[in-house]
């Protein structure tokens, strides 16, 4: 069993270097990377960042698990992506908030090497992933967790290669193509920003 965990951190790195190698997973970089594919979808009405109460958590679960969906399939195969930027002094390990999920770390980044004015020469990406299925309803944990800003984790379907990543106010998809993107912004179009950045 630990053996398989390995095989697919090893696994998803090759993954993530064949289909996403023009970045690196640290999900505040999909959007400028693959602007073209890119569609931003609000969690909540008038575009509100947090939730005051439950009510309000419960239109944001409502509203992501029907966005995602409707990108994934019930059961389709995905991998849930966390990334952590630690300083090398750290010890590598996950603070793991779902230890039901088993996360595996797959391989650590410098982020000096790929963003030299942003980050200090000892900071490292270190990538944790697992493989699981899409399942509505089965992430709402993780998903009320970003809402508030506690979590960081995106998902990205092993078939289609498709990246969903929430995050505390929405979820950001980038898509094959712009014509799948232009598919769901205009289903979604209540729910994204009248700004003309679409932020």
């Amino acid at each position: 069993y630990i053996f398989k965990q390995k095989m697919i951190g090893r696994e998803f790195e090759k993954f993530w270097n064949n289909y996403f190698n023009q970045t690196i997973p640290l999900n505040y970089l999909f959007k400028e990377v693959y602007h073209e594919r890119w569609l931003r979808i609000h969690s909540l009405p008038q575009s509100k960042r947090y939730p005051d109460n439950d009510l309000e958590m419960n239109i944001i679960l409502q509203r992501q698990n029907q966005i995602i969906s409707d990108i994934y399939n019930e059961n389709e195969e995905i991998y849930l992506v966390m990334a952590n930027i630690i300083h090398k002094k750290e010890k590598h390990e996950l603070i793991n908030f779902y230890p039901n999920l088993n996360f595996e770390r797959s391989y650590s980044i410098e982020l000096e090497k790929h963003f030299s004015n942003n980050f200090n020469n000892d900071e490292i990406l270190d990538v944790f992933v697992c493989e699981k299925k899409w399942n509505l309803n089965s992430y709402d944990e993780i998903l009320k967790d970003i809402a508030n800003d506690i979590s960081r984790v995106f998902f990205i379907s092993l078939n289609n290669k498709i990246i969903v990543s929430p995050y505390d106010g929405g979820i950001d998809i980038i898509f094959n193509s712009e014509t799948d993107k232009n598919i769901l912004r205009e289903k979604y179009k209540e729910w994204i920003s009248n700004r003309i950045d679409e932020l």
